[in-house]
């Protein structure tokens, strides 16, 4: 048998990214955050307002989970969720003062922890890793086993 799961790409990624999510949790963390509710913040402060529904699509996690994350979210006021004024059914999410601020202060961070990745790699190299990454990710959604549903949202 020749397979070593030490030289699977997909241990290999599974792995590296635990380590990286954990380190931003522990950047993260004095700010009373965590990374997925950063991802969050990141993109309604990006958007200006989203809804919860485009919210969890760009996350690509499904809407009960982001509708849990926007509860802890709204809790802590870093978000407030209205009705749409164009269409009563769609709850829109928008960033509270609080939030903004919190953006404000925490942008710089993101930024700063992405260099610290990407420290000693050429933008070559970081554009070959990119293009890599997408292609492992069109084979696999491309591919008849993987059974992979595009629509996350479904619960």
């Amino acid at each position: 048998m020749s397979f070593n799961i030490n030289n699977c790409v997909n241990y290999i990624t599974a792995a590296s990214i635990k380590k990286i999510s954990k380190a931003y949790n522990d950047w993260l963390t004095p700010y009373g955050i965590t990374r997925i509710q950063w991802t969050a913040l990141y993109y309604v402060f990006k958007h200006r307002e989203i809804s919860q529904r485009e919210l969890s699509n760009v996350m690509g996690i499904k809407d009960s989970s982001g509708m849990r994350l926007l509860e802890r979210l709204e809790r802590d006021d870093f978000v407030k969720r209205t009705r749409s004024q164009v269409d009563k059914r769609i709850i829109v999410v928008s960033l509270t003062e609080k939030g903004k601020a919190t953006m404000t202060e925490l942008l710089p961070l993101g930024e700063e922890f992405s260099q610290v990745l990407v420290n000693g790699i050429s933008n070559e190299e970081l554009d070959l890793f990119l293009n890599i990454m997408n292609r492992m990710e069109v084979n696999i959604l491309t591919d008849k086993r993987s059974q992979i549903d595009l629509n996350i949202n479904r619960d």
